[in-house]
Formats: C-alpha cells, structure tokens, sequence
C-alpha cells in the first residue's frame, strides 16, 4: 500500500511536541511494512509572514503531487486547513481518501472556521473512511454528514510504550504534580496555577511543567507575581523521550483542559508513565479517565475542585496510590502503539 502523508501540523528541532502524533503515526506504519512514498508537511510553528509562506508552498505541493503523485491512498491529518488543496484534486476512483480528525481541526469556533468547514464539506463527505480518537468524536464526525458506517475509532497513533513506560517499583510520594502539553489558550493553565497556590497553603508540592506555546510568557509573569517560581518549574519543549523521564518521577499528572479535547493522549501517556491522572470532565478524557480508579475528573475551569482533587489523592494511603498507579498503567495499554496501529492499517487495506 503506497500512502501520501498530508498534514499542516508536524514537529521539527524547535518544536519537538507540534503535531508529534502525525510524526509517531508516520513512523508507526512504516515500521509495519506501508510504504510513504509523498509527503507535504509543514514542520514547526510558524508566525506572520512566514506562516503565510509556508501554508501558500503547502497548497501548491499538495494540489501538485496529489494529481501528479503515484500512491493508492491519500492520509490526511488535521481535516481543516490540511483539506482545503484537495478541493483541486482531479480524484480517481483507484485512489482513496482518509481523514483523520484531532479535535479543534473540526470544532474551532468563529467565521473563518465555519467556512472552510463549507469549504471542505463536500470532500469530507466523500472520503473513504473519517478516523476519530474517541468514542466522543463520533457524533461529531455525523454532525458534518458523514454516514457512520464511514467513522472509524483510532486513539491518534497510540503511545510508544518503548518510551513512556513506568518506573519499578513505582514511588507514590516524591512531592511533584505536572503538566504536560501545549500552553495555549483553552489548555486551562490558568486554572492549573490557580489551584497550585491555594493548595501551597495545606501541601508542600513543586509543579513541573513541560511543553510550548503563545502562553509562556504570561504564565511565567503569573508564577513571578504569586512567588511561585521556587516550587513551579518550566522545561518548555522537549522530546517525548524527555519528557517522559520527567514525568515519571510525578506523583500526579494534571490535565485541566477546558476544550472538548478529542482524546488528550498526552493523559493516557502519563498513565503509562505509571502516573495517575486528574482531568476536566469534557470531551474525550472521561472515555478512558475513571474518577477515584486510575486518577479523578474534575469540573473544567473549576480550580477548587481541582484542589479537592489532588487533596483527596495525598489523602490515600500508599497501597491505595500504588493500586491507582498500576490501574493508570492497565488502561494504556490498550492504546499502545503496534496495537493500535496493526489494526488502523487492516482497516486501510479493507478499503481496497
């Protein structure tokens, strides 16, 4: 099966964690025999002019070679931006169409989204198969008049469980939470420090976060202006394979997304770390989040009942944390990569 890989989002050096997913998927299905023989990505973040160049290189290569290119089936990540070159795509019926959907390409609010929602309507209804990460995205993907039959459940490439894994015997008490992702508006940052002050008052904890985004700034001048900065560290972008030796030394991960995320892998990747979860209540994270069984829900934006939350869990007894921990390991492991990734590509070799 001969695949040309289209995606606007994807990591370089800079910006190792942007679009990583696109990049582990990429690797995955290589490694189980499919060939890439195309590929048009754009690498990194980009800003002002540059941004506007590289989308402008991105439409034309991607009209180019999906007229000109020699493959069986096109894969899309990011059914928004990504789609709209493929509106001038001469499609032949010999050659497929996947989407792959991740969460804000389809759920982005405000005029400019809705129209290249219209835009993209009529191909998004004509693809061959629509890939969702969740059970969650499904009514959403129908939404957009996609016949279920078409809607196929694949958790955005799994996790390498050759780089998050846990530590053992795993300690259930080194005095760290963190974050993990981007820092961007909706992530719930805001929320995340909020709660870390008022719960400064009853635990003494320090406060990892790793990850990049618009936000860093401000979150540093927060953390200045409250006298966080001895207990609250920033290691900014780095590598999974980084980040996971951080994580793994965390007695608790936090995720307080207030955005309908689709999945949020970054939470099924700390959970395979060995580490316990607290996540919003919204979108995606509740499908595989169980409150009080590998971690704890929380209302989105509510930085008091996060603080109830991480209470409770320095309230469990080390058996109890130990059992919540190895709970967080058993539930990733259905979203290990080769698992997930061995049964996306016999879905796509059924398409033939």
């Amino acid at each position: 099966m001969k695949v040309y890989l289209v995606s606007n989002m994807y990591p370089n050096s800079k910006y190792p964690s942007f679009g990583v997913f696109v990049k582990n998927f990429e690797e995955a299905i290589r490694k189980e025999g499919v060939e890439i023989v195309e590929s048009s990505l754009i690498k990194g973040r980009k800003a002002g002019l540059a941004r506007i160049w590289a989308y402008l290189v991105f439409f034309v290569e991607v009209i180019w070679k999906s007229n000109r290119g020699d493959f069986d089936l096109i894969y899309v990540h990011y059914m928004q931006h990504s789609l709209i070159p493929l509106n001038f795509w001469k499609r032949r019926k010999d050659k497929k169409l996947v989407l792959n959907a991740h969460g804000t390409d389809i759920l982005g609010t405000g005029k400019l989204a809705s129209k290249i929602r219209r835009f993209n309507s009529k191909l998004i209804k004509s693809a061959d198969l629509v890939v969702v990460p969740s059970e969650f995205f499904v009514s959403k993907i129908k939404n957009l008049g996609v016949s279920k039959e078409k809607i196929y459940i694949s958790p955005s490439g799994g996790i390498n469980d050759q780089v998050f894994y846990p530590i053992l015997p795993k300690k259930t008490d080194s005095g760290k939470i963190g974050y993990f992702g981007r820092l961007d508006p909706g992530k719930g940052l805001e929320t995340l420090l909020k709660a870390f002050i008022e719960i400064q008052k009853s635990i003494s904890l320090k406060l990892d976060i790793i990850g990049g985004g618009s936000l860093e700034n401000s979150l540093h001048s927060f953390c200045q202006e409250n006298n966080l900065l001895e207990s609250v560290q920033f290691f900014g972008p780095l590598s999974q394979a980084n980040s996971a030796k951080i994580i793994r030394n965390w007695d608790l991960a936090v995720f307080p997304s207030q955005l309908e995320e689709s999945l949020g892998l970054v939470g099924i990747e700390a959970m395979a770390c060995g580490v316990p979860v607290i996540g919003s209540r919204i979108g995606g994270i509740p499908t595989y989040l169980r409150d009080g069984i590998n971690g704890f829900l929380f209302e989105q934006g509510n930085h008091n009942e996060l603080v109830e939350k991480i209470v409770e869990y320095y309230q469990l007894g080390e058996d109890e944390r130990s059992i919540m921990a190895e709970n967080a390991v058993k539930t990733s492991q259905a979203y290990r990569s080769n698992k997930v990734t061995n049964e996306l590509i016999e879905k796509l070799k059924s398409l033939n």
